[in-house]
């Protein structure tokens, strides 16, 4: 029996409609004949059936499943005696389907009655969300193919990044990563290689000669497939490489995001947290970088976490702010080992021009070329004066250099003092020479690239 307010005012409606089914079949359908049939009983009979059309607007909205069952089903018994006078007519057969239609229905109210009956609120919520998940792709947002994806987070991101809390699956997520750095990367590296084609093919094609796979003198069709499908491997490899970095750095990033929307207030898991970051970093696709990733991933902090966008944007400023001096505190570190920071206090000139040249302190020739970034090693902290540097080359307007002597792979030189400028380390400053240095490794690996690839391109 219902026991709570809400079973019984559902149980109420059904029963009601049950108890005037019941009437609707005794009156009309199982005794009445042709004999008893005046305008009278003929206008009751109409405003009878409209009465229950009535009543079975309110039952229909009790039950968002059964409710077209129902509705059917009354409606068939209905349509098919439209009057007295034409129910009469039809034929034995006729009239035995319409008792059976009538009897379906009342199986259905009872079902609805039962239903009403154990009602239970909370239930009936997780059902209706199940129900909605299956017809609302929304609700899973990572249904279908990448594109399908893309889409969904850039034409609702809201409406998204409420459907991921649901939940979705850890091999989903993993794949989406890996192709949300692997697709640019191998878009761009394409677009590299096609660019500077007969530079790639004649690398390949060196590379492949130095590995014993072709002949120097082997040429034609066969060669150029190889050639082909090594650049080619080359290329996925080298896009795989480069995203693997991106993942780590971004397994990396969603642990400190998740920590800054932590302080924060957030309430869900690291993983509500990784989809957040994973899915908001989408713009990488098309190598929209900061902007739209970053309105992405303080939305979905807040829909995943429940709390409002402003708590979630300090979140991310304080995950990120932590994600990058961790950064700086780990090259910091290897710097310190491998002895590229120098002591705190001492005097550095620091190369500010893209090359500068280092002349020998014996003939005053060109001996090496060091690029923007360098850190050089006093000899002597002060200026060397200008006749003692005699043998450097005249500038263009006819002046002597200004030079200081600096240590260079334990060699010393003279390096034009414009070229430089002078740097005393400390800790303050440390951020700085970090970029600088990181910036510096960069240029020297393109250096020695570009270098390479003009010698096998001769």
């Amino acid at each position: 029996m219902a026991t709570t307010k809400v079973q019984k005012e559902m149980t109420g409606i059904v029963q009601n409609f049950i108890s005037l089914w019941n009437r609707y079949y005794n009156l009309y359908l199982e005794n009445v004949s042709r004999q008893d049939i005046s305008a009278e009983k003929e206008n009751e009979f109409l405003k009878f059936q409209g009465t229950v059309v009535e009543q079975l607007v309110n039952v229909l909205e009790l039950d968002e499943k059964s409710r077209f069952d129902i509705h059917d089903k009354v409606m068939s018994v209905l349509n098919e005696v439209v009057s007295l006078d034409f129910y009469t007519r039809l034929s034995e057969f006729q009239i035995n389907r319409t008792k059976h239609q009538w009897q379906e229905a009342m199986e259905e109210l009872e079902k609805l009655y039962r239903f009403c009956d154990t009602y239970d609120p909370k239930v009936d919520k997780v059902e209706r969300i199940a129900e909605v998940k299956k017809k609302n792709p929304y609700w899973d947002p990572t249904a279908g193919g990448l594109r399908d994806v893309v889409s969904r987070i850039a034409i609702a991101p809201v409406t998204f990044f409420q459907g991921i809390k649901i939940g979705v699956p850890a091999n989903k997520i993993g794949v989406f990563v890996f192709l949300i750095f692997f697709v640019p990367v191998l878009v761009i590296l394409t677009i590299t290689f096609l660019l500077n084609f007969d530079t790639v093919k004649a690398v390949g094609r060196h590379s492949l000669i130095e590995a014993g796979i072709l002949s120097s003198d082997e040429v034609g069709f066969m060669a150029s497939l190889i050639t082909g499908v090594a650049i080619l491997a080359g290329l996925l490899l080298i896009s795989a490489g480069i995203s693997i970095v991106f993942i780590i750095l971004h397994y990396l990033f969603s642990w400190f995001l998740h920590l800054g929307f932590k302080l924060t207030g957030a309430r869900e898991s690291y993983t509500e947290t990784f989809k957040v970051a994973s899915y908001g970093a989408t713009p990488f696709l098309a190598a929209i970088t900061a902007p739209y990733a970053i309105a992405l991933q303080i939305i979905g902090g807040s829909k995943v976490h429940k709390y409002s966008y402003f708590l979630s944007a300090i979140g991310w400023i304080i995950g990120t702010v932590l994600f990058l001096a961790f950064i700086f505190v780990i090259l910091g570190t290897t710097f310190y080992f491998t002895k590229v920071i120098p002591p705190v206090g001492a005097r550095y000139a620091y190369v500010q021009t893209v090359e500068a040249g280092l002349y020998s302190r014996f003939d005053g020739k060109e001996s090496a070329k060091v690029i923007r970034g360098t850190y050089l090693n006093f000899a002597k902290p002060e200026e060397t004066p200008k006749e003692e540097t005699k043998n450097i080359g005249e500038r263009p307007n006819r002046r002597k250099a200004s030079v200081y002597e600096v240590k260079y792979k334990n060699e010393s030189y003279y390096v034009e003092k414009d070229k430089v400028k002078t740097i005393e380390f400390a800790y303050s400053n440390m951020p700085g020479f970090i970029i600088d240095r990181s910036v510096h490794i960069i240029a020297i690996a393109r250096d020695s690239l570009r270098k390479k690839i003009l010698e096998y391109s001769e």
